[in-house]
């Protein structure tokens, strides 16, 4: 069995973990931004939008924030999160760019283009933008997911890709089935087993359906 059959999952864990992570980050640019009365009422309109779960709401207001206020750091974030989210990816990357010009210190405006290239099949410009994430912050465990996924898609330098993997288990489980891919495709099946069993040991069950079928076919 390829790695291919559990990359599917990628997509939805490394957005959504993005998504988790966003509300935690803030820059000092955007803690000394003066932010307008008009961009703060359009931001409360589309935080009210999304407790009730209206991303076409969210993203209406958020458009609105950032035509007010360009260099309003939080709702420019939110707002590429949101194109990422509702898989309106010619907007997500121009408004990706524009977040990493206004936080260029952050890793998520490149851990989202990592993601929005991965969707579109572009994965050696997936590897590049998780690559500009570690180089942001050699630490952020998504950027060693994404890049550890993007190598591991593409059958390049599986050594790199494991150690990537392996800094990124705590905060993404599914690492270890990706691990146990590369793990499978090298011939290492003993190896293999060990990560798919300490996944399914983790509880987690966004790839325990892939998981489950990769070990069968080591045994």
């Amino acid at each position: 069995m390829g790695v291919r059959v559990l990359f599917g999952l990628f997509f939805a864990v490394a957005c959504g973990a993005a998504q988790n992570i966003s509300s935690k980050i803030v820059s000092f640019t955007e803690l000394a931004h003066k932010i307008p009365s008009a961009a703060l009422k359009e931001a409360r309109a589309a935080d009210n939008a999304l407790k009730k779960g209206d991303l076409d709401g969210v993203i209406s207001h958020l458009e609105k924030v950032v035509l007010i206020d360009p260099a309003y750091v939080a709702a420019q974030r939110n707002l590429a999160l949101a194109y990422l989210k509702t898989h309106q990816y010619d907007k997500a990357a121009p408004a990706l760019d524009k977040l990493a010009e206004l936080d260029p210190k952050s890793p998520l405006p490149y851990a989202g283009l990592s993601a929005l290239y991965y969707n579109l099949n572009r994965m050696h410009d997936a590897e590049i933008a998780a690559r500009r994430a570690l180089d942001n912050d050699p630490y952020y465990e998504l950027g060693h997911f994404l890049l550890g996924t993007t190598l591991a898609l593409q059958g390049k330098e599986p050594q790199l890709a494991l150690g990537h993997l392996t800094k990124a288990l705590k905060h993404y489980p599914v690492a270890y089935v990706t691990k146990a891919g590369i793990l499978a495709r090298l011939g290492q099946r003993d190896e293999a087993k060990v990560e798919i069993e300490a996944y399914l040991d983790t509880g987690e069950t966004d790839a325990r359906p892939a998981a489950e079928e990769l070990l069968r076919q080591l045994y």
